[in-house]
């Protein structure tokens, strides 16, 4: 949060940053602005380590929940489909049956894109131009077919009840 305010003809800025928990840094940037906005950053940077595992915890359980809810979802179409009624906690029931697999194909797939990124980066995202414009269209091209083979390999492994590797 940042205010502004005027004092003896000059304008002043507070800076403002405040955790889940309300523990909060405040700095007057007064006339030494770029030595008290470093200080601040400085501060802000040692309150977002401090949450920074409770920030993961967090990630970590959205990303367990949009597996839970993707295989959730998927089971809940096929019974749709056959003319069924989907019911919230039966669906979610199945696909967190097929949490792992589905964790397992996720990661799986996350490493097949890996080294494509890493060799872009390292080898392509330096030299500037035309080299620089086509690898990134390619890895854009490479990303969206990984995208949508995910989309099928998810349905694959669910529908049919395969492993990751099939």
């Amino acid at each position: 949060l940042f205010g502004l305010f005027l004092a003896e003809g000059y304008v002043f800025t507070s800076v403002r940053i405040s955790d889940a928990r309300g523990a909060a840094i405040e700095k007057f940037l007064g006339p030494d602005f770029w030595k008290n906005l470093t200080e601040f950053f400085n501060e802000a940077a040692i309150l977002i380590v401090k949450q920074f595992w409770l920030i993961g915890i967090v990630l970590l359980v959205l990303f367990g929940l949009s597996i839970i809810s993707r295989g959730a979802l998927l089971i809940s179409l096929r019974t749709i489909k056959e003319g069924n009624k989907a019911e919230f906690k039966k669906q979610t029931k199945a696909g967190l049956a097929k949490f792992w697999k589905l964790l397992g194909l996720s990661v799986l797939l996350w490493l097949g894109n890996l080294p494509v990124m890493i060799l872009w980066y390292f080898g392509l995202a330096r030299p500037s131009g035309l080299l620089g414009g086509i690898g990134l269209a390619l890895v854009f091209v490479y990303n969206i077919l990984i995208l949508l083979f995910r989309h099928y390999s998810y349905c694959f492994v669910v529908y049919d009840g395969a492993n990751i590797f099939a």
